[in-house]
């Protein structure tokens, strides 16, 4: 299971802490979390990047906004089925309304996910 947990103004010294897992294959390969240039988010991005499918998982773009994905265990994955981890920079692409009617159209195209 993904888990993100975020603690806002807790403590003085640290307002944002922000815990996560990538609930996916240990040896799946990845990059540490770092700036690099997204041509789906068209932007550059401070995230970790999976390195399969060049997606990721949690992603703050320069002007401190946030995107995220956990996923959805559904027994099994869709065959063929997109990177999750594209949805993320997806969202730091298109406002909200937009990407929402997008992905109306493309339920099919992931496997269970909370963005």
């Amino acid at each position: 299971m993904c888990l993100i947990v975020f603690s806002v103004k807790q403590h003085p010294a640290f307002p944002l802490v922000v815990a996560a897992n990538r609930d996916e294959f240990f040896r799946r390969p990845t990059a540490a979390m770092d700036w690099w240039h997204s041509e789906t988010a068209g932007r550059d991005v401070l995230a970790g990047r999976d390195l399969l499918s060049g997606g990721t998982w949690l992603a703050i773009d320069e002007d401190g906004v946030v995107a995220a994905v956990t996923n959805v265990r559904e027994g099994s994955q869709v065959p063929g089925a997109h990177s999750r981890g594209e949805l993320p920079l997806m969202s730091l692409a298109d406002n909200s309304d937009a990407l929402a009617a997008r992905l109306q159209t493309r339920k099919s195209d992931y496997s269970g996910f909370n963005l």
